[in-house]
């Protein structure tokens, strides 16, 4: 079983593979759930939105299946997918190397 740990403040959890689902191939550098959320303030924006929309870049997936135990994790959920999220986000992560460059991403 793959090890799972929160992430942000929407109570959102995720396997320690990557950013939600980021393949695994020696390409990531290790980050801190506090350097990540850190890393996505700078940008205006919640870890667990952009946990939420990064598999949703990758052609072959067309949705995301979030957990929700209640009508306020449901409103969480569509605030996460619903959030925007700048180009340059995606651009910083390829650059610090936490994300594959050639992931599917808007930019």
């Amino acid at each position: 079983m793959l090890k799972r740990r929160k992430i942000g403040t929407a109570n959102l959890e995720v396997t320690e593979l990557g950013l939600g689902g980021a393949p695994m191939g020696g390409f990531r550098a290790t980050i801190s759930e506090a350097e990540a959320t850190a890393l996505c303030q700078r940008h205006g924006v919640e870890l667990g939105a952009a946990a939420m929309q990064f598999p949703l870049f990758h052609p072959a997936v067309c949705s995301v299946i979030p957990g929700a135990i209640g009508a306020s994790e449901v409103k969480q959920n569509v605030a996460c997918l619903s959030a925007k999220i700048p180009v340059e986000l995606w651009s910083e992560l390829k650059r610090e190397k936490l994300l594959d460059p050639n992931a599917s991403t808007p930019n």
